[in-house]
Formats: C-alpha cells, sequence, structure tokens
C-alpha cells in the first residue's frame, strides 16, 4: 500500500519482534503462519498466503489468511506450469505487479507481488486493486520474506541433523559390511535427501571400484552403473580415494578425469569411506549442492566408515568363533577317544598285570617296568583330556591375586614361593588354577625338590612365574609350548604342560612367551 496507508517504522519494529516467532517454531506450517499473520496484522496485507514446495513441482498452501479463500474459493496451488510464480521462485528474484490485467493474468486481484522464500517456496501477496504497492512495499515483503526463509532453512537444517543421527544409528546396526552399504545408500536417500547416490568399493587388486549399492534413481537416470578406475587420473572417485578427502564438483562434465562426458549427471560430492570405498552422490542440475549438503555427507560418510571397520571386526569375530567351535568339535571327539577307547584297554592291562603278579612265577623287576609304563600311560590320558577339553573357552571372570594363588598351591606340589609380588588379574579362577598348577607341576618336575618360584607384576600389564630351576634352553623357547616338548631325557613327561598353560592363555586374550629368570631358570611372562 502507499503513502499513508503504508506501516511506519514502528510496525516494522514490530516485524522484527514477529522475526522472534518465526525462529521459535518447529514446523514450516508455523513459520508460514507466523508470517501471514504479520503481514495481516502488521502490514496491512490481508490477502496473503505462503506456499512452500512439495518436492514434486507444486507449491503448496502452508498459511493463508481468510481474505484468500475469500477471492479465490480455495487455497491455490501452483504447479510449474503456472509461469509468473514459478519464474519468480525458480529465478529467486520477486516480482511486483502492478496490473494484472496488463499483464493478462488470469486472476480477481488487480496487483501484487511475489517473493521467493530461498528454496522453499514463495509469499505472494495482492490486492483488489491495480497499482496497489510500491518500491517501498517490496522492500518490507522481502524482508518478510527474508526472515522467513532465515526460519526455514533453520528447520531444514536441524531435521537434516537429525535426520544424520538417525542414518548413522541405522548403518551402526547393521550386522554384515554389505548391509552397511545397503542401508547407507538408503538412508543417505531417504534421509539426508541425496536421492543420486551409490557406493563404490576398492577391488581386490586395488585396480577398480565396484558399484555395490546404488539408488533406483541411479539405474533410472544411466542404467547399471559402471566400474571405475581407482587411478586417481582417470577417474573423480578414484581422485577421492586417493586424496582420503571429500571432493566436490559443480559439473563434473568440465573435468577431464570424468568416466562419461556425456553423463546426464552434472554436479557430483565425493566421499571416501577410508580404504573401502566412495559414496559417490550427483544431480542433474550443475552446482546442486551446498556447504551445508558437503558437511552433513562427510559426517555420514565417516559413520559409514566406523560402521564398516565395526561390521569388518564382527565378521572376522563370528568367523574366528565358527572355527573354534569346529575346533571345540574336533576336541570333543578326540577327548571321547582318549576317555573310552584308550582307558578302557589301559584298565585291561592293568588288571593283567595284578594277575600276573598273581600267578605268574616272573621276574619282579620286569612287572615294576610294566607297572611304571601303564602309570605314565595314565598320566598321558588324564592330559590329554585336560589339553582338549581345559582352556578352550573362559566362563566368567573377577578380579584375582595370583601370588596369593601360587601361594596356596604351592604347598601342595611342595614348592617354595621366594618373594611373591600381587600381581592382580581378571580371569576365569578354575582356568587360571588349571595354569599355575601345571606351571608349578613343571618346575618341581625340572628343578626337584628344593625349587622355588617367584611371582609379580609385568610394567606394561599382565604377571610373570619364574623358577630357579634349570630353565629352557634359548633354541627351544620357541617351541616349549608345542604339544609334546619336554626336556626329560627318561620321556617321563607327556611335553603337554605348557601347551595347556598357552590354551588357557589364549582363552584369556592374553600371550605367553619364556625367557630366562634372575635365578637362571624359566621365567614365564603373561601379558594380559
Amino acid at each position: 500500500m502507499e503513502g499513508d496507508d503504508w506501516p511506519d517504522a514502528d510496525a516494522v519494529g514490530t516485524l522484527y519482534r514477529a522475526t522472534r516467532d518465526m525462529m521459535r517454531a518447529t514446523e514450516p506450517e508455523a513459520v508460514a503462519s507466523v508470517v501471514v499473520e504479520s503481514a495481516e496484522a502488521i502490514l496491512s496485507l490481508p490477502v496473503t498466503g505462503v506456499h512452500l514446495d512439495d518436492g514434486e513441482g507444486t507449491l503448496r498452501p502452508a498459511a493463508v489468511t481468510s481474505e484468500v479463500v475469500e477471492r479465490f474459493g480455495e487455497e491455490p496451488t501452483y504447479t510449474d506450469a503456472d509461469g509468473l510464480v514459478w519464474d519468480a521462485y525458480r529465478d529467486g528474484d520477486p516480482v511486483l505487479v502492478s496490473d494484472t490485467a496488463e499483464r493478462g493474468l488470469e486472476t480477481p486481484m488487480g496487483s501484487g507481488i511475489v517473493t521467493p522464500v530461498g528454496d522453499h517456496g514463495v509469499l505472494i501477496t495482492s490486492a483488489d486493486e491495480p497499482d496497489a504497492f510500491d518500491e517501498r512495499s517490496l522492500e518490507l515483503v522481502k524482508l518478510l520474506a527474508a526472515n522467513a526463509e532465515a526460519a526455514l532453512d533453520r528447520i531444514e537444517r536441524e531435521r537434516r541433523l537429525e535426520g544424520l543421527h538417525a542414518a548413522s544409528r541405522e548403518v551402526m546396526v547393521a550386522p554384515s559390511e554389505r548391509a552397511v552399504l545397503d542401508v547407507s545408500t538408503d538412508a543417505a536417500r531417504s534421509v539426508l535427501g541425496f536421492e543420486v547416490n551409490g557406493v563404490h568399493v576398492l577391488s581386490e587388486d586395488g585396480e577398480e571400484l565396484v558399484p555395490v549399492s546404488t539408488t533406483n534413481t541411479v539405474r533410472d537416470l544411466i542404467g547399471d552403473p559402471p566400474t571405475l578406475s581407482a587411478d586417481p587420473d582417470e577417474s573423480l572417485a578414484g581422485r577421492a580415494l586417493a586424496r582420503g578427502e571429500p571432493l566436490a564438483f559443480a559439473d563434473v562434465r568440465e573435468s577431464p578425469a570424468v568416466h562419461d562426458p556425456e553423463t546426464p549427471l552434472r554436479s557430483e560430492l565425493l566421499f571416501p569411506l577410508g580404504d573401502r570405498g566412495v559414496l559417490v552422490v550427483a544431480s542433474t542440475e550443475p552446482d546442486a549442492f551446498d556447504d551445508a549438503d558437503l558437511t552433513l555427507g562427510s559426517i555420514f560418510a565417516a559413520n559409514v566408515e566406523a560402521a564398516l571397520e565395526r561390521a569388518r571386526r564382527e565378521e572376522t569375530l563370528r568367523e574366528r568363533e565358527s572355527q573354534l567351535e569346529r575346533q571345540n568339535e574336533r576336541l570333543d571327539e578326540f577327548a571321547s577317544v582318549v576317555s573310552h577307547d584308550l582307558r578302557s584297554p589301559l584298565a585291561v592291562a592293568t588288571g593283567r598285570l595284578e594277575l600276573a603278579r598273581e600267578e605268574c612265577d616272573c621276574d619282579a623287576e620286569h612287572l615294576d617296568a610294566v607297572e611304571e609304563a601303564h602309570g605314565r600311560m595314565a598320566d598321558l590320558v588324564e592330559d590329554l583330556l585336560e589339553l582338549a577339553r581345559k582352556g578352550r573357552t573362559v566362563g566368567e571372570t573377577e578380579r584375582l591375586d595370583v601370588a596369593a594363588l601360587v601361594h596356596d598351591r604351592a604347598v601342595e606340589h611342595d614348592v617354595a614361593v621366594d618373594a611373591a609380588d600381587p600381581a592382580p588379574v581378571d580371569a576365569d579362577p578354575d582356568r587360571l588354577v588349571d595354569l599355575l598348577v601345571n606351571l608349578l607341576e613343571n618346575a618341581a618336575r625340572h628343578g626337584g625338590s628344593d625349587v622355588a618360584v617367584a611371582v609379580g607384576p609385568l610394567p606394561e600389564g599382565g604377571f610373570y612365574v619364574a623358577d630357579d630351576g634349570p630353565g629352557i634352553p634359548p633354541e627351544d623357547r620357541e617351541a616349549a609350548f608345542d604339544r609334546g616338548y619336554t626336556t626329560d631325557e627318561d620321556g617321563a613327561g607327556s611335553g603337554l604342560g605348557l601347551a595347556i598353560v598357552r590354551r588357557i592363555a589364549e582363552a584369556h586374550g592374553w600371550s605367553v612367551a619364556v625367557t630366562e629368570s634372575e635365578a637362571g631358570g624359566a621365567r614365564f611372562e603373561f601379558r594380559t
């Protein structure tokens, strides 16, 4: 409105205060309502409406004054065929129409202003009579539209951030690497609004980037996505992967490294996924992406990379668990053979030996040798069963004092404990006792009746058990934990005790090594 009819400076101040209400709004419709209320009450523009883009080629009414419905009979919508409104929206420039009849427009209104509200929609205000608006009117309407744009931008940013969190949660719970990739393309489309996107994964030979997951929109535009070169000089995706940082192209046709110079895809964002591949986001329009797209895409790609690493670790763990399960099944079968097929004939042989002592006039020396052999066989059977059944798995762990456990068991094995320092660890109590008992028996067997054992913590975490016996020669230390290894010249040992020690340590996730103790004996170091 012109002259005295137009609001004064106080109204402009009221308009700024109305902007606060826009910035507090959480929905686009609420922003639109504040806009039309402000236009009607503050700027005296009773025929005003805000129409927002629905993403499908239509500007739909988000809020209109009651006068709009009275003049038009409904809340009007505008499609791409409505030239004036869409020209203003597409060009981003407001249009002042002083006389609709002179412009040949089919409308009950005499004049009006169509003002773009960023890329969200348009603000339309009109009057019954021609020439109702001047340049000052246009400036105030533009101010109102700018405030609405800022409020709608804030809502969109918040929604996209919420979408980013939701998309990241989706990829983080995907059960496999392939599932992560499939979920990531779908989430980038549905949550972040990247309709044209896909993931290319680096081939095993490192020469190519192979498409593994794309949106249907990609296939509609270009068919089956091509395999790209991983050479940074031959493809844009290869360049992003080699640099390890996101790349943005306003128009890929202008790059000599583009795969297809005639591609319908014009602008692209390329996000490397660590050393696994590249997330490609594209548009058929040049310069379609802004800094916000690049930032959100970079954060999302980093989350996808982390999800791929998690899925890879979990898949490796599942495979390892499957291998352990198969190994345990074989060990169970082996333990069954040892338990039944060896113990039974050994029991028969032992019984026959007793009968021979009672009924035969034999040299006792020969029978004693047979009995000793039977004893060694029985010990070997027990050690084999212990190797097969113990140390494969670990039950519930608790904080344990290794030194205290060694003190308790050393008495039973007639081994002195010398200068034992506390060495607490988290371990399965039963399995840890099995490990220590095997070390004490090893020390007693090789160190004699006066052997002493020391226990203490390792500086880097873990504990050691050392003795003052003869020790293990340096050239034999690597093989000391192998099944069948023994230094007994008479072959009295089964060679399984240290193998059991290593099995139990590995079941806890520890490493074990043997070196020389300060007293010249064996020192077993367990890094936890």
